[in-house]
């Protein structure tokens, strides 16, 4: 039962979530307009005289008392405010996060980050978690006929999440997990439901267990690819603009050069920072001396370099060693953008059934110069 120390425990939670993670933003919207909702059902009813017999959600919400509400909503500010504030050292901070941070939230939509249009999670849903959406429309069917606020709180969450997720322009693929949770639970109550039938033989039990198999074996054809055998191959649509696997290589060649070489004197390493070529090496090579240089820039940084990873357009502004480079291409990073404007019904089931992309696979094609006979 709702306790008085309730709202002060969760108005402090709550002020830490919205200072930790940008999300609490959207699961506060989401649940607080399903809870709203529900209150607005309950107060209708009420003046109708068909007030719900154990009070509801508005009862369950008033119960901790007024003073306990007010001590809830005083934890919030407060630990809002220390938050915000750095300890009350930057009081403007208070106005940011309640303010500002959302401001510049809403004004970054245009920029798209990803480069996503708006039907990519619908895209990823079907694509790798297909015997999941599956039974989440059982799930759905079942919470339409079984209805209770809970049930219809996984319907709502589900639907919420999809489409928020699906207009705000940052898309990449780790945010579908917002929308896939509560599918899941969708999926649970449809699993549920067709176990229930199997047993008091509403449903055959060889085509219930031949149903099962499917979904499981489908599920493991799709996800197991990309997780285990293709975890950086673009065409894969849970793949991200990606660090290419042909870094490894780079990075084992240039640790070795390191270790043989004599103590005191590393190897003059050169490494282009143009076009954002700066990661991942300044992890991979963060114990080492490494030169960071914008070689579109400063081509003449790379004289007397030992080895120079240079992105594939500025290699011929940089100066020659006598005996001349060893060159190695590699791809820096990949990407696929499908032809979302342009593809057909043909193209999306080529990708479903055997992954085959269309549109084109960008890559950053970048160069390893080695100088073996010195400058």
């Amino acid at each position: 039962d709702p306790a008085p120390w309730h709202p002060p425990v969760l108005g402090a939670v709550l002020a830490a979530a919205f200072a930790t993670k940008e999300t609490s933003y959207i699961v506060v919207a989401v649940l607080g307009l399903y809870l709203g909702f529900l209150v607005a059902l309950e107060l209708l009813d009420r003046r109708r005289n068909r007030p719900s017999a154990d009070g509801g959600v508005y009862a369950a919400l008033v119960a901790p008392g007024r003073r306990a509400l007010l001590w809830g909503l005083a934890a919030f500010v407060f630990t809002f405010a220390v938050l915000f504030s750095v300890g009350f050292t930057d009081l403007g901070g208070i106005w940011d996060g309640a303010v500002e941070g959302l401001r510049y939230w809403m004004s970054q939509q245009p920029v798209n980050r990803g480069s996503q249009p708006w039907p990519y999670y619908l895209a990823i849903l079907v694509g790798y978690e297909l015997p999941i959406l599956v039974l989440a429309g059982g799930g759905v069917v079942v919470a339409l006929r079984r209805s209770d606020p809970a049930r219809g709180l996984i319907v709502w969450t589900a639907f919420a999440y999809l489409v928020i997720y699906s207009w705000a322009s940052e898309r990449f693929p780790w945010l579908v997990v917002h929308p896939l949770v509560p599918i899941i639970l969708l999926a649970g109550l449809g699993a549920q439901a067709l176990w229930e039938a199997a047993r008091r033989r509403r449903v055959p039990r060889p085509i219930f267990l031949v149903g099962a198999a499917a979904l499981v074996a489908v599920l493991f054809a799709i996800s197991v690819p990309v997780v285990y055998r293709e975890p950086t191959n673009p065409r894969q649509l849970l793949v991200a603009v990606q660090t290419s696997p042909e870094l490894l290589e780079v990075r084992e060649r240039l640790e070795s050069l390191y270790a043989a070489a004599p103590e005191g004197r590393p190897p003059v390493v050169v490494i282009d920072t143009s076009d954002s070529a700066t990661w991942p090496w300044a992890w991979y090579l963060r114990e080492w001396p490494v030169e960071w240089r914008d070689l579109a820039a400063e081509p003449a940084a790379a004289t007397g370099a030992d080895v120079v990873l240079s992105l594939a357009a500025n290699v011929d502004r940089l100066p020659v060693p006598p005996g001349g480079w060893e060159v190695e291409p590699y791809e820096h990073r990949v990407w696929w953008l499908p032809a979302w404007g342009t593809g057909g019904a043909g193209d999306w089931l080529g990708w479903l059934t055997r992954r085959e992309t269309f549109g084109d696979v960008g890559a950053l094609d970048a160069v390893e110069l080695r100088a073996p006979q010195g400058w």
